[in-house]
């Protein structure tokens, strides 16, 4: 059985930031339910990912997440940023269910557009995990 697998990434949640709370619980600080809304461009955010996944038990993986801001005006280049690294999944509870907490990455928006995230376990094909609209706020 492969790595692939062994775990499937579900859904994902993007928002501002993740932090975890002193009891081990999970705090998600500013979901983006639908578009992203910046007040002016050019601007830079900070994202974080929760990633739900289901494994069929502990494994150690490589996973890559990759950021990728497509503009409106085509004379605004593309944005890529990238992020992750080794990571160690543990069953708990004996549930096959996990959360997976991605650190904050920075992420420059030029103007409007679509930001793709997408991921990769162990160099396997890339999987788009959600698209977002890039907007600016009108109020």
């Amino acid at each position: 059985m492969s790595k692939q697998q062994q775990i499937r990434v579900n859904y994902a949640i993007l928002c501002d930031d993740i932090r975890r709370e002193d009891n081990g619980k999970l705090l998600s600080i500013g979901i983006y339910a639908s578009d992203i809304l910046l007040q002016r461009f050019p601007g830079v955010m900070s994202l974080s990912l929760l990633l739900h996944a289901s494994v069929k038990k502990d494994i150690a993986t490589a996973l890559k997440i990759r950021y990728r801001a497509e503009f409106d005006n085509p004379e605004i280049p593309t944005y890529e940023a990238r992020a992750g690294g080794d990571l160690q999944v543990m069953k708990s509870d004996g549930s096959d269910e996990v959360f997976i907490p991605v650190p904050q990455v920075p992420i420059t928006v030029s103007g409007s557009g679509r930001l793709q995230i997408h991921y990769r376990l162990d160099g396997n094909r890339w999987k788009l995990l959600l698209s977002k609209g890039i907007k600016q706020s009108t109020s």
